[in-house]
């Protein structure tokens, strides 16, 4: 997935510049003829000016977390869930831009883009026979011997940016070389709940074990816009990308054998570190003009997050003395999905 995602963000960088060289050259026609290859040659009715765009997103979430069982089937002993089952349901979000570019081909713009919702759940159901996958399984009733499992995982994104660009204007067509600073947000919640007792004549017993994750990306990005318009119509798609600085942190609540008086078998436990972290964004969009000012859209959207801290591989199954107490991460978040929206140029 990381070298289809890459191979993403590499090919939508080349269009983009591939525009570029096309818009270069009209330029440097309108320069041979004396026209100044900043001032954009007729007819371009939305080139300048303020402009803002607001999507709708569903995005399918794809995960690069580490894959490893679960679950076992205590007599079996086979797994029945691993981390590569839990595949989180699409996530509705938003995004918002709002900028100007000005007649001197320089323009600057800010952007928020959030997408929430994104919950992966799995429900087991056996006979005394499920089990966590590891040594913690022998320090917790309900781990060994239950009767349901439960796994869930929920996540939310939320990213701001802004962004300074230099235009080249041919034509009904531009592109814009872009550079700027992005902040990323990821944060994730992991459960697992195993109830042992549900057959049997006494009560029911539950025990879970959940993780968080904190997930904060600093960094620059660099990239390409470009806009072709017609009619009422337009196309328009960009393609960026940045390195950044991770602030990762992960907690862990405490783990209670609830068998007779009940034990707290791991007390709480949380760890923090850095590392560094990659962002793609790629969109591409179809607009109709509904007025001079007002147009409806509709694309299809990529975004790549690698270096980031992951909920679900937090988990620690060992009983060593430390256990829940190293941070786990390089995963990755691959979203892609379609967007509908409206714009507003001025």
């Amino acid at each position: 997935m990381r070298r289809a995602a890459g191979a993403g963000v590499c090919i939508g960088l080349s269009l983009m510049l591939a525009g570029l060289a096309f818009a270069d050259e009209a330029a440097f026609h309108a320069a041979a003829l004396g026209a100044d290859p900043c001032i954009p040659l007729p007819p371009v009715d939305d080139a300048f000016g303020p402009y803002a765009s607001l999507d709708v997103l569903g995005l399918q979430r794809d995960n690069e977390s580490v894959q490893r069982p679960l679950v076992n089937d205590a007599v079996a002993g086979d797994p029945v869930l691993a981390s590569g089952d839990l595949a989180a349901a699409m996530g509705v979000g938003s995004r918002l831009f709002v900028g100007s570019r000005s007649p001197d081909c320089w323009g600057c713009e800010a952007g928020y883009c959030g997408v929430y919702g994104m919950t992966a759940v799995s429900q087991l159901s056996g006979n005394g026979n499920l089990a966590i996958a590891g040594p913690l399984s022998q320090r917790v009733l309900p781990f060994s011997d239950a009767d349901s499992a439960r796994t869930t995982w929920v996540s939310s994104l939320n990213s701001a940016e802004f962004n300074a660009f230099h235009s080249r204007v041919a034509g009904t067509s531009f592109i814009d070389l872009l550079g700027g600073f992005r902040y990323v947000s990821l944060e994730e919640q992991a459960t697992m709940a195993f109830t042992f007792g549900k057959t049997g004549p006494t009560r029911p017993l539950t025990s879970d074990y959940t993780t968080q994750t904190s997930n904060n990306l600093f960094g620059g990005q660099i990239g390409a816009r470009a806009r072709r318009s017609w009619d009422f119509w337009a196309l328009e798609g960009w393609a960026k990308a940045g390195a950044f600085g991770n602030l990762e942190g992960q907690s862990q609540g405490p783990i209670v054998d609830p068998g007779g008086v009940s034990t707290v078998v791991r007390s709480a436990r949380s760890s923090s570190a850095t590392e560094m972290a990659f962002v793609g964004d790629l969109n591409a969009t179809l607009v109709y003009r509904i007025t001079p000012v007002w147009g409806a859209r509709i694309g299809y959207n990529l975004l790549w997050i690698d270096g980031v801290a992951l909920a679900p591989d937090q988990w620690d199954f060992s009983t060593n003395a430390n256990a829940g107490t190293t941070l786990a991460g390089g995963g990755g978040v691959f979203l892609h999905g379609a967007s509908v929206g409206l714009e507003a140029r001025w």
